[in-house]
């Protein structure tokens, strides 16, 4: 199987072109691995910023903003348009949202 070479997308269309390159050399790997890394950067970076400043990290509030964040940032990735795979499959937001909702669950029964 012969991949894609970068020639065959157009380039000018705008900097997303880029990432649809790599969405589809990978099948569809990429975004999710992406997503992820979203998702931990803003979840243990707001759980480490909480305990350094106050004492104590807040794990069902940090879960709970990594992913909304990651989700609003899964729908923008959606409405891109690519060749091939759309940047964000059905299968990812399925994810992401499930995952938001398990930490919203999670969020309203912890016990502070």
């Amino acid at each position: 199987m012969a991949y894609p070479t970068i020639d065959t997308y157009a380039i000018a269309d705008g900097p997303e072109i880029m990432l649809c390159y790599v969405n589809d050399i990978t099948g569809g790997l990429f975004m999710s691995l992406f997503f992820l890394a979203i998702w931990m950067i803003m979840a243990l970076g707001s759980f480490y910023l909480t305990k350094r400043s106050t004492g104590s990290g807040d794990f069902p509030v940090s879960m709970s903003l990594g992913s909304f964040t990651v989700l609003i940032f899964s729908i923008m990735m959606r409405l891109l348009t690519c060749p091939n795979l759309p940047l964000a499959s059905d299968l990812d937001l399925g994810v992401i949202i499930g995952v938001t909702f398990l930490s919203v669950i999670f969020l309203f029964f912890s016990r502070d």
